[in-house]
C-alpha cells in the first residue's frame, strides 16, 4: 500500500552508460555523418565526444547531433 499511495517518481534511463558501451558505435556512426558530409565541423565533433567521454558534456548534447547524423543518414541527405 505504501508503493501505491505514494507521490509519483520519475526515473532516468542510464544513457551515459549506454553511450559509452552498446550504443557508443552509434554514436559514432551518426557523429561521422556529420563530419564526412560536411555539415559540422569532424574535430569539434571529436573533441565534443572525449569531453562526453571526461564528463565534461551531457549525454544529451551528444544525442541530439547522434540523432541528426542519423536521419540524415536514413534518408540520404547531403
Amino acid at each position: 500500500r505504501e508503493i501505491i499511495d505514494r507521490p509519483k517518481m520519475g526515473f532516468t534511463l542510464p544513457w551515459n552508460i549506454w553511450m559509452r558501451g552498446a550504443l557508443e558505435p552509434l554514436c559514432q556512426s551518426g557523429l561521422n555523418t556529420l563530419a564526412t558530409r560536411g555539415i559540422l565541423d569532424g574535430p569539434a565533433l571529436n573533441r565534443l565526444w572525449m569531453d562526453f567521454e571526461a564528463g565534461r558534456t551531457t549525454w544529451s548534447r551528444i544525442w541530439n547531433l547522434v540523432a541528426l547524423g542519423q536521419w540524415i543518414e536514413r534518408h540520404d541527405l547531403q
